[in-house]
C-alpha cells in the first residue's frame, strides 16, 4: 500500500475503520473515510486519514470522493435483514453502481469489493467445507442482503476492462474489539437471558478475524494487475478451521458473565422455525419490523464453514493472528467495554424502528 491514496467506503464501520487504520501502518499516502455516519469514537485523528461523511446513493458526493484514488475498497453495505426493503436495494446495488461509475468516469484502476458468502446460500442447506468455485449462486436468495450483494457483485465483475481491475473478497463472520453485530446483539440476549440454543447445537462455522480480514482486502488490492488470477474471482477468507457455532457463544456467554446457553432448555428447529415464521407475519401486520426472523435463525442452525485455498493459493492469505489468540482476547475486549456492548445492541434496535418509520 505503500504512496497509495486509498478510498474506504463504510470507514466508519467495524472493518471499515480497522482497515482504514491498517492502510496508514502499511505506508498508505492518504486514505480517505467515507461514510454516512459520524467517525467513530474510536477514532485518533491521523494527517494521513481524511473524513468525508456523505451518502453513497448520491452520485455527486461520490465523484468527489472517488476522483484521484488509486484504489477503493468498498466495504458500505446495509446488513442483517432488520431493515426496509428498498434501502439494501438503494444502497448496496445503487450505490455500489454509483461507486462502480465513478472509478471508470476517473480512471481509477483498482477495486476491492467486501462481499458476503450468504449470496452462495440456498435455503436450509448448510455449506461444509466447500471452497468458493463449489458454491453457486441461488436462483432465490435467502434474504434481501444475499439478493443486493450478489446484484451488485455480478455488476462489478462484469464491468471488468484493461482499464479497470476487480476483485471480491468475502469474510464469514467477522469478530473482533469493536464488533458492533455479531457479539453485541447476541451477547446482548444472552445477557437478558432469553439465548437458547437453537437445533442440536452441533453445527459449525467459521469465523473470521477482523485484522485478518483486513489484511485479505490489502492483499486483494496488491494482486490487482493485468493477468492476475485474481482479477474477476470472488474469495472467501477466515481465520481457517471450524467451530461449533454454540460452544463458541457459551463460551463468551460464561465469559460475560451472563451464565451458560447450553444448560438451558433447547429449542428444536421446527419449533423455532414456527416462531419466527409467526413473528414475522404479525410484526408485518404491525407495521413494525420483526426481531426474530427465519433467515436468522438459520443462520444460527446450520453448517457454514469454508475452504479457505484459493484464497492462500492466489492472494497468498494466511491470517496474521490465529483464532486461538484473536477469540480470547475478542472476549476480554467486550468483558472490558461492556456498556459498548449494551450500546451498541440497544442502537441497533432503534436504528431498525426509525427507518421503518421512515419507510
Amino acid at each position: 500500500m505503500d504512496g497509495l491514496k486509498c478510498v474506504v467506503t463504510g470507514g466508519s464501520g467495524f472493518v471499515g475503520w480497522r482497515l482504514v487504520e491498517m492502510l496508514v501502518e502499511r505506508g498508505a499516502r492518504e486514505v480517505i473515510s467515507f461514510d454516512i455516519s459520524p467517525q467513530p469514537e474510536q477514532a485518533v485523528p491521523n494527517p494521513k486519514v481524511k473524513f468525508v461523511q456523505g451518502d453513497i446513493r448520491k452520485k455527486d458526493v461520490v465523484d468527489s470522493v472517488i476522483q484521484g484514488a488509486d484504489v477503493v475498497f468498498h466495504i458500505a453495505a446495509v446488513v442483517g435483514t432488520f431493515h426496509p426493503k428498498k434501502l439494501y436495494e438503494e444502497v448496496n446495488y445503487d450505490g455500489t453502481m454509483n461507486i462502480l461509475e465513478a472509478c471508470k468516469k476517473f480512471k481509477v484502476k483498482r477495486m476491492v469489493l467486501s462481499g458476503t458468502p450468504s449470496t452462495r446460500f440456498h435455503h436450509g442447506v448448510g455449506i461444509s467445507g466447500k471452497g468458493i468455485e463449489e458454491m453457486e449462486m441461488p436462483k432465490k436468495f435467502v434474504a434481501e442482503y444475499a439478493r443486493t450483494k450478489a446484484k451488485a457483485e455480478i455488476a462489478v465483475m462484469n464491468a471488468i476492462t484493461d482499464d479497470f481491475l476487480a476483485t471480491c473478497v468475502m469474510p464469514h463472520q467477522v469478530y473482533g474489539p469493536y464488533d458492533t453485530l455479531f457479539m453485541p446483539q447476541l451477547m446482548y440476549v444472552s445477557k437478558k437471558g432469553i439465548l437458547r440454543v437453537y437445533g442440536d447445537g452441533q453445527n459449525e462455522i467459521s469465523i473470521c478475524y477482523n485484522d485478518n480480514y483486513c489484511h485479505a482486502l490489502m492483499l486483494a488490492a496488491e494482486k490487482l494487475y493485468a493477468g492476475s488470477p485474481v482479477v474477476g474471482s470472488s474469495y472467501i477468507v477466515t481465520d481457517g478451521g471450524k467451530y461449533k457455532i454454540w460452544d463458541l457463544l457459551d463460551e463468551a456467554s460464561l465469559y460475560m458473565g451472563y451464565g451458560s446457553i447450553k444448560e438451558k432448555q433447547r429449542i428444536p428447529y421446527f419449533v423455532m422455525m414456527m416462531i419466527a415464521t409467526i413473528s414475522e407475519f404479525v410484526s408485518k401486520l404491525l407495521g413494525k419490523v420483526s426481531r426474530i426472523q427465519r433467515f436468522t435463525v438459520l443462520m444460527l442452525m446450520i453448517d457454514r464453514w469454508f475452504d479457505i485455498s484459493a484464497a492462500e493459493r492466489d492472494l497468498g492469505y494466511k491470517p496474521i493472528k490465529p483464532t486461538t489468540e484473536a477469540w480470547p482476547e475478542t472476549l476480554q475486549w467486550f468483558k472490558e467495554h461492556e456498556d459498548f456492548l449494551i450500546r451498541k445492541a440497544q442502537a441497533a434496535v432503534e436504528d431498525v424502528k426509525k427507518k421503518k418509520k421512515r419507510d
